[in-house]
């Protein structure tokens, strides 16, 4: 809507000077025309009323197009209805020397691209028009400057390939803008749209590299949102993957800051759809990312308060069992929501907890078929089948009696860590409920 107020502010702007009748030149005429096309839009589809006339026309034989239906010709060659020869009919009709019917026929080959026949006919297409009308000193349009500069890597045979290697050399927006494709409009396109995606499902690069790129993709995540599941798809397994212990963690921590963000919470609430497009194995990966920064998190609260001088004993228990751990969700106190904001890291999902001690925190989680709840200070640790427990997983806040008043399976007091006592008596129950088993070593 900006772009046609700008527009139209701009038409109020012209002062055309009206000749008599007998003065005025078609050629000036056509000339006023394109200049006032120009400024009204640089690339103009179709509109869907556009599309249904145009189309029908050409189903019923009828090749009486005006000016303006030629020049939009190109955006009708994707309908099921027009075969390769009607393509070939649509090139005979069009004049490529018009900078606008050429732009036309590029903008359809990049909002359509795919792997048929249609669009190798139109790459083969434009290459002929680029290598035999003129050469790119010739065309006013900078951006179709560049497009034919970069011809041979926007309309070759591995032209997805050859755009992954331009974001390799370059970061992803310098390379659209010397290709002039960098409008918020083509890189909505599917051929950009697809290149991104195969940079990062194909990498030819470090994963230092592809989470530059993806910190891009983030601050215009409104353009790319259709591609984060398959990106994260293939960047969490590779992230996880890695042998280099900065790498895993700055992965891990891009990852969940940019996927959480732009996918939701893969655990439960409304968008936990968006995560079916990403592999079981995968999710599962960042499931396990997630619960080990609640663990994190609610264990800094902890040591913050210093209200528990053994929780270093609670914290290495829990995460000997952090691979098995499938769903966590933290209640924080307004106290401890104000420690969590105070330790400059970034807050995911949380809930708040009430009718508690304001620097109390709430740590719910599961194993298996049950769910446990482990208290930053003063609570005991209980454990409840998970059907007891569903509605604690994603609250937006918990009270304390919602907690204590729940019908659980049974209940451990923490008592002499030093010596692995409790940890004992946790440990057993869980291998022989859980069927995990850790030994006194993996607590250490």
């Amino acid at each position: 809507m900006s772009k046609i107020l700008n527009a139209v502010q701009k038409l109020s702007e012209l002062t055309f000077v009206v000749p008599r009748p007998s003065e005025i030149k078609m050629s000036e005429i056509e000339k006023t025309v394109e200049r006032i096309e120009k400024i009204v839009d640089d690339f103009t589809p179709l509109t869907s009323d556009e599309l249904k006339n145009s189309l029908s026309k050409w189903k019923n034989g009828n090749r009486n197009f005006n000016r303006k239906e030629i020049k939009k010709l190109p955006f009708i060659m994707y309908d099921n209805s027009i075969s390769l020869n009607d393509m070939s009919e649509i090139f005979r009709l069009m004049n490529f020397s018009s900078e606008r019917q050429l732009k036309n026929l590029i903008l359809a080959y990049l909002l359509n691209y795919d792997s048929s026949n249609k669009t190798r006919l139109l790459q083969q297409k434009i290459l002929l028009v680029f290598n035999n009308e003129k050469n790119f000193s010739g065309y006013k349009s900078k951006m179709l400057e560049k497009i034919y500069r970069a011809r041979n890597f926007i309309f070759s045979d591995n032209c997805i390939g050859n755009m992954a290697q331009l974001y390799l050399k370059s970061d992803l927006n310098n390379a659209l803008e010397i290709t002039g494709l960098s409008s918020e409009f083509i890189k909505s396109s599917k051929f950009v749209q697809k290149s991104v995606k195969n940079f990062f499902i194909n990498p030819v690069s470090d994963i230092e590299k592809r989470l530059k790129i993806l910190d891009t993709l983030n601050n215009e995540s409104d353009i790319y949102e259709n591609i984060f599941p398959e990106i994260a798809d293939v960047l969490i397994r590779n992230v996880a993957e890695s042998q280099n212990f900065e790498t895993l963690k700055l992965g891990k921590e891009k990852c969940i800051e940019v996927f959480y963000k732009n996918l939701g919470d893969p655990r439960f609430g409304k968008f936990k759809f968006k995560w079916n497009r990403v592999s079981q194995d995968s999710r599962e990966i960042f499931l396990h990312w997630l619960a080990e920064k609640d663990l994190n998190l609610f264990f800094q609260i902890i040591e913050q308060t210093a209200l528990d001088r053994m929780w270093r004993y609670r914290k290495n228990f829990w995460k000997s069992y952090l691979p098995y751990i499938s769903n966590t969700w933290v209640f924080l106190g307004k106290g401890a929501q104000l420690m969590a904001r105070n330790l400059g890291d970034k807050i995911i999902g949380h809930g708040k907890f009430e009718g508690g001690e304001a620097n109390q925190s709430v740590l719910v989680f599961q194993i298996g078929n049950f769910a446990f709840t482990e208290w930053s200070h003063n609570g005991k640790l209980r454990v409840y089948t998970a059907g007891n427990a569903h509605n604690f997983f994603g609250r937006k806040n918990i009270r304390r009696e919602d907690v204590i008043n729940s019908r659980y399976v049974t209940e451990w007091i923490h008592s002499a860590p030093q010596a692995f006592s409790w940890q004992k008596r946790v440990g057993d129950w869980i291998r022989a409920n859980c069927g995990i088993y850790k030994t006194q070593k993996d607590w250490k």
